[in-house]
């Protein structure tokens, strides 16, 4: 049978103290945000059914049909406007970088509960069967687009 004693003073188990809550700090500080992980993960987006159940965990409901469903280019270059739409995608836990000169399926659903507003569209970008990037806006004059996070 081993036996360790230690002798610690005040000294010692103030440091221990430390680097222990520096420890959890950096721990805290280095796990990815919930939402980056869930949408990193977002896999298995084949059928129009997978893509409503997953519009669906995020709180919106859309009419079971997409508006329209096409391939589109992502550009090779990003000018301002992608640069900005990049970014709300990257505020949202997606990247649209790597897809670069890549082509992706664009899918458009109508909101049927987003509050207070009417023609609310939810665009969502899959790249085979996963989720590369979305959005959510109005087609108003006054409209809006925001990231494809949940709902409110």
């Amino acid at each position: 049978m081993l036996i360790f004693t230690a002798k610690l003073n005040r000294k010692k188990l103030l440091a221990i103290a430390i680097l222990a809550a520096f420890a959890l700090g950096a721990l805290i500080l280095a796990a990815p945000d919930k939402e980056e992980a869930v949408f990193s993960s977002v896999k298995g987006l084949k059928t129009d059914q997978d893509r409503l159940e997953f519009i669906q965990s995020l709180g919106y409901e859309v009419d079971p049909q997409p508006l329209r469903s096409q391939q589109v280019v992502i550009p090779s270059q990003f000018d301002q406007t992608y640069e900005q739409y990049n970014e709300l995608q990257k505020e949202c836990g997606f990247d649209l970088e790597p897809y670069q000169g890549k082509t992706l399926s664009l899918y458009t659903y109508r909101a049927t509960n987003y509050p207070g507003q009417q023609d609310v569209m939810i665009d969502l970008l899959i790249d085979k069967d996963r989720a590369a990037g979305g959005a959510v806006y109005s087609a108003a004059l006054d409209g809006f687009m925001h990231g494809l996070r949940p709902a409110a």
